[in-house]
């Protein structure tokens, strides 16, 4: 195709070149290949199971693996945000009182079960 010859392509989001296709075979690849997909699937039911159990966490959704909840205020959310800092957890807060996590497509069972316990700790110590 003429797009490929030309140095100046459609947009950014379409500035790939050769690599970047060659890459994208071996990402597809280890997709299958680890099931990330499914776990993403697991890891998210679980989260949310476990954000569910949680008091004061409002207006829960997610898509996959992006998780966002709500608290009463900003306030309220910016001293929550800081005792996960202090925890070693980071996650996007956003809007006026929401909290986004978007953990890696490949977290760990382990992983999402600590995520739960400093997220409930974090939110009994400021309450």
């Amino acid at each position: 195709s003429k797009i490929f010859n030309k140095p100046i392509r459609l947009e950014v989001t379409w500035d790939a070149d050769l690599i970047d296709m060659v890459r994208c075979k071996y990402v597809i690849k280890a997709y299958k290949e680890y099931k990330i997909l499914q776990n993403v699937k697991d890891r998210s039911k679980q989260l949310i199971q476990g954000l569910e159990g949680i008091r004061n966490l409002k207006n829960l959704r997610n898509a996959g693996l992006l998780v966002a909840f709500d608290l009463d205020s900003e306030i309220l959310r910016d001293k929550f945000v800081n005792e996960l800092y202090k925890n070693n957890m980071i996650v996007n807060p956003t809007k006026n009182n929401t909290v986004r996590l978007r953990p890696p497509l490949s977290v760990s069972s382990k992983e999402i079960a600590l995520a739960i316990n400093i997220i409930s700790s974090s939110i009994f110590r400021i309450l």
